[in-house]
């Protein structure tokens, strides 16, 4: 019931993310199996998980959506894990926002040649492929969770001045995503703080 009352309602609201997470075509035809997944999906999944515990969620966006005038809406862009040339779309896209103020990132697992135009995040989201055991270990659900945590102090500190969090929460974990509709502001919270057990 809950569903049919509000799903109406929530299909009517709009991201209101600051952040983009540009995802390369080129990139995902060529992604070789890593610790999770692919590897090029594996640092996606750690940069957007950085992001939530920054509380500056971000949107992923690819390259087959995008228009000169997409990345615009937002106000910081990250570029990451790009090892080949990028697509003539997705390079435009980019140097259009870069040209229109936007903040354009690359993190430490890009190709320096290829993301020289833009300005170095200081980060390398590679921790998880880094990770001995991320798959089917539960000691796993405590060691992650300070990657991302880590990697949000960077964001956090890069993005600050641009980009303020969703709400003042002083617990990374605490994770916040923001929705619009007209003048209304709609805020999610989820608590996702892992009990300091030991698992064994």
């Amino acid at each position: 019931h809950l569903l049919l009352d509000y799903g109406p309602w929530l299909t009517s609201l709009h991201a209101a993310d600051r952040v983009a997470i540009v995802v390369s075509s080129r990139m995902v035809r060529i992604d070789e199996w890593g610790k999770l997944g692919g590897e090029y999906f594996g640092r996606l999944y750690e940069a957007y998980c950085a992001a939530l515990y920054a509380h500056r969620p971000a949107t992923f966006i690819f390259t087959e959506d995008l228009t000169p005038e997409t990345l615009k809406a937002y106000r910081a862009v990250l570029v990451v894990g790009q090892r080949v040339t990028f697509e003539p779309r997705l390079l435009d896209a980019l140097s259009s926002a870069k040209a229109a103020g936007v903040t354009v990132l690359s993190d430490g697992t890009c190709r320096p040649e290829l993301v020289e135009s833009f300005a170095p995040l200081g980060v390398s989201f590679d921790r998880i492929e880094q990770d001995p055991t991320p798959w089917q270990d539960d000691s796993a659900y405590l060691r992650l969770p300070k990657y991302f945590e880590q990697h949000a102090e960077t964001l956090t500190r890069v993005l600050g001045s641009t980009i303020p969090p969703v709400a003042g929460v002083d617990e990374p974990a605490v994770l916040l995503t923001e929705r619009t509709s007209g003048r209304g502001r709609f805020v999610w919270v989820v608590d996702n703080v892992e009990p300091g057990l030991d698992p064994a």
